[in-house]
């Protein structure tokens, strides 16, 4: 069996090696951190677009009902106008106009 030789002044030491383990952990922690933001950034848009399409669905309701509303007050003008006009119009006969 062969001896492998290892020349240990090339060898990293403690020192290097805990560094290079912080800067690891250190990636590792900020790239968690951006994944929740991300996440986070994400579920924040999903929620507010829920809220939105919501907020759109009531507001053409009311929209619609207004509109159902208006033509109503509408029609009612119109039945006043006629009324008013039969009105006048026996008015006028029984004056003999």
């Amino acid at each position: 069996m062969a001896e492998v030789s290892i020349d240990q002044s090339k060898l990293p030491g403690v020192k290097e090696v805990c560094r290079d383990f912080a800067v690891l952990e250190d990636h590792t922690l900020a790239h968690n951190l951006q994944e929740q933001e991300i996440e986070h950034h994400l579920a924040s848009n999903i929620q507010r677009n829920r809220l939105v399409q919501h907020d759109l669905q009531v507001a053409k309701q009311l929209q619609e009902e207004d509109l159902r509303a208006q033509a109503q007050l509408q029609k009612r003008y119109k039945d006043l106008e006629q009324q008013d006009c039969e009105i006048a119009q026996e008015i006028q006969e029984k004056a003999g106009y």
